[in-house]
């Protein structure tokens, strides 16, 4: 009876342990995990964050033949976030710490898309588009306002 009772017992943490890990990971939360690692210069988490770069090129080529400009736009800026990341991210922390940084942010979620406002300290706004991919949020895109 006691084996009966810690198996399921161990099953119960188990299970509580895996829905808690996904629990939490909303549009929003990835966002703000992008913010921390740019002010920490983490390249490795902030590339973690992104939808890879191979899936970026294929949409970017996509959405350009679908003729959504703005979807374009916003892919390509995301372009150059991973290239400035690759030269060590100066330019995108100079361009946050000069914002004052991350104040309030605002998420829609529409299925698999996600689009979340990012307003900072002096009232500046980035746009951020958002995907799931294997289950994840992954940003796919981003404008400034």
């Amino acid at each position: 009876m006691k084996k009966i009772f810690l198996i399921s017992l161990m099953l119960i943490i188990g299970l509580n342990v895996i829905v808690h890990s996904q629990a939490g990971v909303t549009p929003s939360s990835v966002v703000k995990q992008f913010y921390t690692a740019v002010e920490k210069g983490d390249s490795q988490t902030i590339s973690k964050l992104f939808i890879s770069s191979k899936q970026l090129q294929q949409d970017i080529v996509s959405a350009m033949f679908a003729d959504k400009s703005d979807e374009v736009s916003a892919m390509q800026k995301l372009a150059e976030i991973q290239i400035d990341m690759l030269m060590g991210g100066q330019g995108l922390k100079e361009e946050l710490t000069a914002k004052g940084g991350l104040v309030s942010t605002k998420e829609t979620i529409n299925g698999n898309k996600a689009i979340v406002k990012a307003t900072h300290n002096d009232s500046s706004t980035w746009t951020f588009n958002l995907v799931k991919v294997d289950g994840k949020w992954k940003i796919n895109g981003m404008s400034d306002e």
